[in-house]
Formats: C-alpha cells, sequence, structure tokens
C-alpha cells in the first residue's frame, strides 16, 4: 500500500483495516518476544542441569531379562515427589507409561518394581496399578530396577529369577555382573554375555 500526502501536508486518514492490522503486528511482536524470552529462560535452566545427577532406573523388558535400560528419572516421577502447594502427586500410572514408552520407544502397558532379595527372602515383582500409585505416589528411586510388559504382553512374575543384576550388585542379587555405561543426559542399553 502506498500513500502520498496531500498537497496541504496533512496525512490521509488510515483505513481501518490497516489500522486492526498494526495493532495485531505489534502484538505479534510482543508475543513473539515473550515466547522467545521463556524458551530462553527454559534453555538456560536446562544449562544449569546436571543430568548426571539424576537418579537413574534399570529398566528390564521381560521378554530380554539379560538386558536393561538406564533411564533417568524426572523429578515427577521420583519417590516423595509432591508438585508445590502440597496438590496431588503429579505421577499416574498412565503418566509412567507414557514416560516409559517415551524412553523405551515402544507402548509400555505394564509396570513392575523389583523388590531386591533380603533376609533370606527371594526378589520379586510388584506390578503397579492406578490405585497404589495415587495413594503411595512413584516408587522410583535411584538404581530401582523396573520390569515392563509392551504391547499388552502378559505378566511374568517367574521372569525375576532370569534377571540380571547391573555390575557390582550381582553376588548381593545372585545375578551375573556387568556394567553400564550411562552418557550424561542420554539412556542406554547395556546386555550381559
Amino acid at each position: 500500500v502506498s500513500a502520498t500526502l496531500p498537497q496541504n501536508g496533512t496525512a490521509p486518514p488510515v483505513p481501518v483495516a490497516l489500522r486492526t492490522m498494526a495493532a495485531g503486528a505489534a502484538g505479534a511482536v510482543v508475543g513473539a518476544r515473550r515466547h522467545n524470552a521463556a524458551r530462553n529462560s527454559g534453555r538456560q535452566q536446562l544449562d544449569s542441569l546436571n543430568m548426571s545427577e539424576l537418579p537413574i532406573a534399570k529398566v528390564y523388558n521381560q521378554e530380554l531379562p539379560s538386558e536393561w535400560t538406564d533411564v533417568r528419572i524426572p523429578r515427577a516421577f521420583r519417590l516423595g515427589y509432591r508438585e508445590e502447594g502440597g496438590k496431588a502427586d503429579a505421577c499416574t500410572l498412565e503418566t509412567m507409561q507414557n514416560w516409559l514408552s517415551n524412553q523405551l520407544k515402544d507402548k509400555v502397558t505394564d509396570v513392575a518394581v523389583v523388590i531386591e532379595a533380603h533376609s533370606g527372602k527371594e526378589a520379586e515383582l510388584i506390578w503397579l496399578d492406578a490405585k497404589d500409585i495415587a495413594e503411595n505416589g512413584s516408587p522410583m528411586i535411584d538404581d530401582v530396577r523396573v520390569v515392563v510388559c509392551f504391547n499388552g504382553a502378559a505378566r511374568n512374575d517367574a521372569v525375576v529369577k532370569e534377571l540380571r543384576s547391573p555390575g557390582g550388585l550381582g553376588a548381593m542379587f545372585g545375578g551375573g555382573g556387568g556394567s553400564a555405561k550411562t552418557d550424561p543426559g542420554k539412556s542406554s542399553v547395556c546386555t550381559l554375555l
């Protein structure tokens, strides 16, 4: 749109469509600046986060009990975490399954926590349900062993006897040794031979 000034030196009236467009454009600029500022502040927060300090869960596919994946546990899924203000736990069975599905790149449909062998008792699996998590919160702590089922596979309690323990824990849990390499900020898969 081009405009020329009339001979008398006064500006012609600005059409209503152009006035509202200018206000909308100004709003878009303000919105873009706020969005970029929020995104950059989040990036700064992520830069200051040391991923190697996050607790790790050792997640086993029940179909491959000699392999595990080290998965960093976000705050919302840690034992004892509650949202600010004392609200209910952010963790639900569904959100935990979605998180694990995302980390493992496959649809997790069941989750169990390994209760480690102690005082002459053998290790056992406790399959999680929505009510348990709603009442007790997440069971995730550093070095917890978790067994998952993918795509509706049937639960197998006997798989706990086949699970291999991570390095340094073999003698304690009666499994083979091994070690997990974890790159800060990334999950890794470990296979024991």
